[in-house]
Parts: C-alpha cells; sequence; structure tokens
C-alpha cells in the first residue's frame, strides 16, 4: 500500500495521482494554485482513487458557497461508490463530507475530529481541519 508524503496510507497506487494530491494539499493550505484543478489531475491519473474525491468535497466545502453544492455532490456520489476500497482514515473523511454536503456542520467537523483522534498521523492534513468559523449554525 502506497503512503502519503506524512507516512499515512492512501487507498490508490498510482504515484503520478499521489504527487497531483500532494500538490493540491499543499495549493490548499498555502492559499497558492487551483487544488480543484490539480485535484482533476490526480482523477485522471486514477479516477478510482477514491479520497481525492473527498477532499474536492472537502475542499469545496471551505468555500461554503451553494454554488458549489452540485459539484460536492457529483463528487461524493464517485468516492461512495469506491468506499469498498478506501482504508479506514478514508471512510472517516467521507463520513465528513457527507455531512458537510448535506449542511451538517457540526457533525461534519465532528467526523473531521474522530479521524484526528484515531489517525493522529493525518492531523496535519488541512483537509481534517475544517475552518469553523463557516459553520453557518448559532
Amino acid at each position: 500500500m502506497k503512503k502519503d508524503l506524512r507516512g499515512v496510507p492512501l487507498s490508490t497506487r498510482n504515484d503520478e495521482a499521489i504527487a497531483h494530491f500532494e500538490t493540491a494539499l499543499k495549493q490548499l493550505q498555502t492559499y497558492v494554485g487551483n487544488p480543484l484543478a490539480t485535484l482533476d489531475a490526480a482523477l485522471d491519473a486514477d479516477p478510482d482513487f477514491m479520497l481525492a474525491h473527498v477532499f474536492k468535497v472537502l475542499a469545496m466545502a471551505t468555500v461554503a458557497e451553494q454554488r458549489f453544492v452540485p459539484d460536492m455532490r457529483a463528487a461524493l456520489e464517485r468516492a461512495q461508490s469506491l468506499a469498498s476500497h478506501a482504508n479506514s482514515r478514508e471512510r472517516g473523511l467521507l463520513v465528513a463530507a457527507q455531512r458537510f454536503v448535506h449542511g451538517e456542520w457540526r457533525d461534519a467537523c465532528r467526523a473531521l475530529d474522530d479521524v484526528r483522534v484515531e489517525h493522529p498521523r493525518a492531523r496535519r492534513h488541512s483537509y481534517a481541519d475544517a475552518d469553523r468559523s463557516r459553520d453557518p449554525q448559532p
């Protein structure tokens, strides 16, 4: 099983997809570049890279704009179709993505917290650190 730069297992074995994934992560963390386009490149390299689909949902959720919901739903549907190949961390992130798509911000953030607790090495991933200041609920 391949691992990311932090030693966290990934469900893809495609080196090109992993390289694009790492670039997209850095782009999201630094607000430089277009992480969604880079994730599309990762998915061109490996259309079954479930975590890249999930990451797209989570990246779009950080914007908190309704116009992204159709794209979030599409990425979520594809990720759900690949869930049987995912590892437990990726499935936990899928739960968070599902909750974001359904507008359940607090539950989504709790799901991300669960991933951080269960998989401490993944704590350095920005997609596991949602921007809670955008929670529309009181």
